[in-house]
């Protein structure tokens, strides 16, 4: 299977997905409820817009076996007539949860668990401009639970 690349306009951090729920005390029961977390609308503005970048980029193809997700975050990226420059404290691995997110919320991959996403890799670079992420299959395979898992090399 080909590798899948597209673009999207900006990163997002996981420190940004989730805020916490209020949590207040019911003076019926004398009990504490509500609390947990919940995505916040930046989040989810994000995940939309981001959705619908890569709807516009072309058919997504559906990896069934185990891929790696690499991202290249440009130092620079444009809103509109503006260009912004991401801040000195910036960590680029907080943008892998959201970008892997999105892959299962598109149907690109099944899931985001280790063993369907066990390579990834994150880069800062000022050769791009926004982020660009390519899927492409590891070449393997994990079969087996617990002590026993084997890693099972298949054709590309």
């Amino acid at each position: 299977m080909k590798p899948y690349k597209f673009t999207l306009s900006r990163a997002f951090s996981v420190n940004d997905m989730y805020a916490n729920k209020l949590r207040v005390r019911d003076h019926a029961s004398q009990k504490w409820v509500g609390g947990g977390r919940m995505r916040t609308q930046a989040y989810n503005l994000w995940r939309d817009r981001s959705g619908n970048e890569m709807l516009t980029q072309g058919p997504r193809p559906r990896f069934e076996v185990p891929v790696r997700v690499s991202v290249q975050i440009g130092v620079t990226w444009s809103t509109g007539s503006s260009v912004n420059f991401i801040p000195d404290n910036f960590d680029g691995d907080n943008t892998l949860k959201p970008i892997c997110d999105l892959l299962k919320k598109m149907g690109v991959v099944s899931d985001d668990r280790w063993q369907a996403i066990p390579e990834h890799a994150v880069c800062v670079t000022p050769d791009v401009v926004g982020v660009v992420v390519t899927v492409r299959p590891t070449g393997y395979v994990f079969k087996g639970k617990g002590q026993d898992i084997e890693r099972l090399y298949h054709g590309d």
